[in-house]
């Protein structure tokens, strides 16, 4: 999702190949000490995240061990509460108008992003044993991808998620150009 992101929009994938010629050499292999405090790099994975979620709910749900008033409602004790990842990630009321949009530069400044908005491994003691490795492979993968290629949305086609328990195309098929580039 992400390199197809960034290859409908060119000024996000030029800053990213800016920022990735700033730390490495045309022919160098990333490594992650190199890559993993990346501002852009970072945002544009966090960003890809929001809008396509790895999964769908919050994972394992949690029960109150006694009736709780939370806001205007009553939970009764032991009713079991699933967060809805997807619709916490697209809710304009934290994320804005521009909600659908993909905007790396929101993450930036992530003191303007709201507490307790973005789960993209879930939370708490039972989140994702393994994000840091996933994250670790997210910054190779994309920066070695965008570090040596230049990319193109060959069709300009639409994207067509279909989202079940991890997103997809609804076609299975995305057709991007990879060219070798040439850094002078």
């Amino acid at each position: 999702m992400t390199i197809v992101q960034l290859s409908k929009n060119p000024q996000k994938l030029l800053s990213l190949v800016k920022e990735l010629d700033e730390v490495l050499n045309i022919d160098e292999l990333p490594i992650h000490n190199k890559l993993k405090d990346l501002k852009y790099l970072n945002a544009v994975i966090s960003e890809t995240m929001r809008l396509w979620p790895v999964f769908l709910d919050g994972g394992i749900g949690r029960a109150p061990n006694e009736d709780t008033i939370f806001g205007k409602y009553m939970i009764p004790k032991n009713t079991n509460l699933v967060l809805n990842i997807y619709d916490l990630h697209h809710d304009p009321n934290y994320w804005g108008e521009n909600v659908e949009e993909f905007i790396p530069e929101r993450w930036l400044e992530p003191e303007h992003i709201p507490r307790d908005v973005y789960y993209p491994f879930s939370a708490g003691i039972r989140n994702c044993i393994g994000q840091n490795f996933a994250m670790m492979e997210l910054r190779l993968l994309i920066a070695t991808l965008v570090h040596r290629y230049n990319i193109t949305d060959v069709k300009k086609q639409d994207i067509d998620i279909i989202q079940y328990f991890t997103p997809s195309f609804k076609d299975l098929r995305y057709d991007l150009k990879f060219e070798k580039r040439k850094i002078k």
